[in-house]
């Protein structure tokens, strides 16, 4: 497991494998999501790079076969990040963003004719590395969270973090 001064080095929003990622490599049939965080934040301090109060980054990796849902290998908009406050059960939950770019970009298996059986045995893995606090627009204050991602039937390991002042 990662120290918490690790996570200080993780570029926000950076969709690459890191040094904090949790490891799916090691295991070809695991299907799902895992993810990792720092145990605690200080609200002050740490400002990220766009301005918000905190830097919480949640690194995250999904492995899924590659038409699952039917959504031929666009997941990533898909993917929806989870955080409860632990004391007040306060839910607050986004999907994972990229760039917002105001032309959609048509992915290029759209106009292929695929089968169940060209899909069969591909899958796909992906990586992901937002900043909770920002993503989930979480409040200004100390808290618990207790954190996960979804997708489907596919619900992440939990991870806590702890906003602290």
């Amino acid at each position: 497991m990662p120290d918490d001064s690790d996570f200080d080095k993780i570029p926000i929003g950076s969709l690459s494998d890191n040094a904090c990622t949790p490891k799916v490599d090691d295991d070809w049939d695991f299907r799902g999501l895992r993810i990792a965080a720092p145990r605690r934040v200080p609200l002050t301090g740490k400002p990220d790079a766009f301005g918000c109060f905190a830097r919480a980054p949640v690194c995250g990796v999904y492995q899924l076969d590659s038409n699952y849902l039917g959504f031929r290998e666009q997941f990533r908009t898909r993917v929806i990040l989870v955080a409860v406050d632990a004391r007040s059960h306060r839910a607050y939950a986004n999907r994972l963003q990229t760039i917002v770019n105001p032309a959609r970009m048509a992915s290029p298996l759209d106009g292929m004719m695929l089968t169940e059986a060209d899909w069969a045995g591909r899958y796909v893995t992906q990586f992901f590395n937002p900043n909770l606090v920002s993503l989930l627009a979480l409040p200004e204050m100390a808290a618990e969270y207790i954190v996960y991602a979804t997708l489907g039937r596919y619900v992440s390991n939990v991870v806590r973090i702890t906003l602290e002042g």
